[in-house]
């Protein structure tokens, strides 16, 4: 019984510290300069991407194999899914633009667990798709 709620309860922190963190990270970079942007890479991969135009820096966050990673790149460089920092396990990141000012992030647990949060953009920067 000891075993099932440590798991329990390592999924849900695994869980809500992912969403904190995107939430978090999207927060920083709200910015007029700044873009955000929803795209799937190789009609597989859904990546959210995050342009720093001050350092000319992209960060991408995205899923692939039940690992979320972070990859920090230069701008106008292709994202190259075989690096990046790994952040946490999921089973599924997904990221819907749901206004011009408010994006869905849904973490999908390895047990199935779902946790959803939304993100208001109050710069006047908008979500591309």
């Amino acid at each position: 019984m000891y075993k099932k709620m440590k798991n329990e309860v390592d999924t849900t922190f695994n869980t809500t510290a992912l969403i904190s963190y995107v939430s978090n990270k999207v927060k920083n970079f709200d910015s007029i300069e700044n873009k955000i942007f929803i795209e799937n890479v190789n009609d597989q991969l859904e990546v959210l991407g995050i342009e720093d135009n001050n350092e000319k820096l992209v960060t991408y966050i995205y899923e692939k194999e039940n690992v979320v990673y972070e990859n920090i790149q230069k701008k106008g460089t292709e994202l190259d899914v075989t690096t990046g920092q790994v952040l946490f396990e999921a089973k599924e990141i997904n990221f819907e633009k749901y206004s011009n000012s408010l994006i869905k992030i849904r973490v999908k647990a390895l047990n199935g667990e779902e946790i959803n949060n939304y993100v208001k953009l109050m710069s006047g920067m908008t979500i591309k798709e």
